[in-house]
């Protein structure tokens, strides 16, 4: 028997579908590899601006255009071409600035912004008390210690009494 023939007899033909070649329908296109794959190179998406934007209270859509005012700041801090970890670093240092300050009322230019109140003194009186505790603690600690080996040792001389 050739190989022809246990082809026909066993149906070797049904295995020519697997063996064609798929032509490839969504390929890359030529370019560097290292390109920006969104529409907006100014900009690159930041996968952590929706949770910033709920954390901080802004909507979504003014997030992405303080990002976008962000990535600015830092093109001209740094240059448009430099994308290092400085130039992000920046850019995210002004996005949280940004969403921090986005909402709040800022001052009319003839208004003088008030020193923050100081926190109330705390008195001494807190300071020494807690002092005390920690000291008071320590003593019932050792009275506890000297308690508990008193009782051990007059267990231990009971019971050699006992034996004699």
């Amino acid at each position: 028997m050739t190989y022809a023939t246990i082809d026909a007899l066993h149906g070797a033909p049904q295995y020519s579908v697997m063996t064609n070649l798929i032509p490839i329908q969504n390929r890359r296109p030529a370019g560097r590899a290292d390109r920006v794959r969104s529409e907006d190179a100014t900009a690159p998406h930041l996968k952590m601006l929706p949770w910033l934007a709920a954390r901080h209270g802004v909507p979504p859509a003014r997030a992405e255009e303080l990002w976008r005012q962000a990535c600015a700041l830092a093109d001209l801090a740094h240059g448009a071409d430099a994308r290092t970890p400085e130039y992000w670093a920046h850019a995210i240092r002004v996005l949280l600035r940004l969403l921090r300050c986005d909402g709040a009322a800022l001052l009319a230019p003839d208004e003088v912004e008030q020193p923050p109140a100081l926190p109330a003194a705390r008195s001494a009186l807190t300071l020494i008390d807690s002092q005390r505790r920690l000291g008071v603690a320590a003593f019932d600690a050792a009275a506890a210690f000297v308690h508990a080996a008193n009782e051990y040792w007059s267990r231990a001389l009971q019971a050699r009494a006992a034996r004699r």
